[in-house]
């Protein structure tokens, strides 16, 4: 079987659609290889031609959904990217996965990895601004954390922002915290 023809391509699509659509109505155990291989339209067999089980293939779309994340910053040196435009944008873009992925059945583990792929390169960031090594971690997990929550809210209210709207808002809390929010400021 050629790994790049068409017909395979255009399998493995409509059994990651299959997947999206039964993880907005359930967790992954739950799910059998029947039910999705009946949304997809394909034979078990055919299933088993490009996986070995349903974890196989969430693994798999992870490890996909990831290579995609880091593909879109490259590592260029001096020139920081706007992650976190890139990382709404992409978000919004692939809302309907999304939604499934950061839903109650599903998880945060691609956002988890992407993070984690990114953590040398904040380091280096966040110590150009100043933040000191001992303090690192505690930023960067308080600062990940805050955006993954802030995407998955965002995502589970049916992305009722737009995309610019989210992005001011992470870079507002970024700068001046809550307190960028509160009456007292703004009336200054």
């Amino acid at each position: 079987m050629k790994e790049d023809s068409r017909k395979v391509r255009y399998t493995r699509k409509v059994i990651r659609e299959a997947y999206f659509e039964l993880l907005k109505q359930k967790p992954v155990a739950q799910m059998t290889i029947g039910e999705l291989c009946g949304i997809a339209d394909i034979h078990r067999g055919t299933f088993y031609q490009h996986y070995h089980d349903i974890y196989d293939l969430r693994e798999k779309i992870m490890e996909e959904m990831l290579a995609r994340f880091i593909e879109m910053f490259p590592d260029t040196g001096s020139e920081d990217p706007d992650i976190v435009e890139m990382t709404v944008m992409a978000v919004y873009e692939e809302r309907d996965i999304f939604c499934a992925i950061l839903g109650p059945n599903g998880s945060t583990d691609v956002m988890d990895r992407f993070i984690e792929s990114c953590r040398p390169r904040a380091y280096s960031r966040f110590r150009k601004i100043g933040i000191e090594e001992k303090d690192f971690r505690m930023v960067f997990t308080f600062y990940t954390s805050g955006i993954i929550c802030l995407i998955r809210d965002w995502s589970m209210n049916g992305y009722r922002e737009k995309p610019e709207e989210v992005i001011a808002t992470i870079r507002k809390l970024t700068r001046m915290g809550i307190g960028g929010f509160t009456k007292a400021d703004d009336e200054e």
